[in-house]
């Protein structure tokens, strides 16, 4: 393998207001990271042009690394080798199509190699399965000569001067098939500030079931995070739902999105043990109806689409008053209708 430049050797600070014209020059966007924290210091910084770039070299002169957008923006897509392994980066560049001559050491010696963007979007394991080999279509990527925690991002093959000579990926389509998209972003325009959290809580609860480790489900949250809204939640939140929806994965009340399964987890098996079979097909039931609302009609009209038949009225609240004496459900407001005097 070719040895390319190394810039980030020798640098100590001030990367950013330092490379920024560099990469204008090559016709690529970037914004300043924290590079110990790896995470942007400014906002809407997928959608920034050359000028905003400008900008906040002034601003932030003492920026460390600097981040580029993925996708059709900067017409970049990064594959994205997580495991410092020359043979697996080889391989993994062999599956989409040919060697990339632009390829970039991250700061543990990790790799990252340069794509012409051609609508790929981001998509995480799948490509070669059991490796950790994941597809940069969106989000954002540090880049050379970025200094993090761990040591500095380096060109170690080819530079941007090499830009204009980046293939296009050719996924296999058995591979491409088989890609767990991350779930479709809403339009931001459609999701108001004050619907952000809520709204990345569930997706991030839908990206949880294909991810591996919580470090996984950041980084797609994150993604999503960028991508979903005009004005992204800042770091803070989204590590905060982070942790909360990985949290409601590993104890199994993660009920969200995908296959067509319910979870029930050892305490509430323990606790429903005494219920009957009724009561039991109504928990169930009312878990697969109402798995994200805070309350909800338990009403006896219910009885007549329960599974293996209608039920008699008096069968279904037998079964509704078991769940209530038990605890599985609450009765949070009575809506009958009271009767007049006579």
């Amino acid at each position: 393998m070719a040895q390319g430049r190394s810039d980030g050797d020798a640098m100590t600070g001030g990367i950013f207001s330092i490379w920024q014209p560099e990469y204008e020059a090559a016709g690529l966007v970037v914004f300043p990271v924290n590079g110990d924290l790896k995470k942007p210091v400014v906002g809407n910084y997928l959608k920034a042009g050359f000028r905003a770039s400008r900008e906040w070299a002034g601003k932030f002169p003492d920026a460390d690394a600097l981040g580029i957008a993925c996708g059709r923006r900067n017409r970049l897509t990064v594959l994205d080798v997580d495991a410092p392994d020359e043979r697996l980066l080889a391989d993994a560049m062999a599956m989409v199509g040919g060697e990339s001559p632009v390829i970039v050491r991250t700061a543990s010696g990790k790799f990252h190699a340069w794509y012409q963007h051609a609508g790929e979007r981001r998509r995480i394991k799948g490509l070669m399965p059991g490796k950790p080999v994941d597809v940069l279509g969106n989000g954002f990527a540090l880049a050379p000569p970025s200094i993090t925690a761990k040591g500095s991002y380096r060109f170690i093959q080819g530079s941007l001067a090499d830009l204009d000579r980046l293939p296009v990926m050719r996924l296999p389509k058995a591979s491409n098939n088989a890609l767990p998209d991350d779930p479709a972003p809403l339009s931001p325009a459609l999701v108001q500030a004050g619907e952000r959290n809520n709204t990345l809580f569930r997706l991030a609860m839908q990206l949880a079931r294909e991810c591996n480790t919580i470090e996984d489900l950041e980084a797609r949250t994150e993604a999503m995070n960028l991508t979903a809204f005009a004005d992204p939640l800042p770091a803070y939140e989204v590590a905060k739902i982070v942790a909360n929806v990985w949290g409601k994965t590993q104890t199994g009340q993660n009920w969200f999105g995908g296959s067509q399964r319910l979870v029930i987890t050892y305490d509430d098996l323990d606790a429903w043990q005494g219920l009957g079979p009724d009561a039991f097909s109504l928990a169930m039931i009312l878990r697969r109806e109402h798995w994200s609302r805070p309350s909800f009609f338990v009403a006896n009209a219910m009885a007549d689409s329960m599974p293996g038949g209608r039920w008699t009225v008096k069968r279904f609240a037998a079964a509704r008053s078991r769940l209530l004496n038990a605890g599985v459900i609450r009765q949070i407001l009575w809506t009958g209708v009271q009767k007049g005097p006579r």
